[in-house]
């Protein structure tokens, strides 16, 4: 059997920061990270095929909230070449995100 498209996701977390000061239990802290979906498909699959996969993938999380007051903002698409040697196709998708808590 020939080889099937596969996706590995990843969450990259950065820093947080205070959005307001005030009393304790009313201090808004923002939490910011990205996801990163990587897509790959067979060499021989096409990069049409690819990009379709990724698109499906940035619909996901484009301009979706989630429950716990995630955030997710635009959705970034980069081919990546570094896997062709491999044999396979490469499109990173990176979704960022926010989510604020009470301190």
């Amino acid at each position: 059997d020939p080889p099937s498209p596969w996706v590995r996701l990843t969450v990259i977390n950065g820093e947080s920061r205070y959005m307001s000061a005030g009393s304790p239990g009313s201090n808004v802290v923002r939490y910011v990270g990205t996801v990163i979906v990587q897509v790959f498909v067979p060499l021989f699959s096409g990069e049409t095929a690819c990009r379709r996969l990724a698109d499906q993938v940035g619909e996901i999380f484009r301009g979706k909230r989630l429950d716990g007051g995630i955030v997710f903002g635009s959705v970034s698409m980069v081919s990546v070449n570094v896997s062709i040697a491999q044999g396979w196709l490469q499109v990173n998708v990176g979704a960022p995100f926010t989510r604020d808590e009470f301190e």
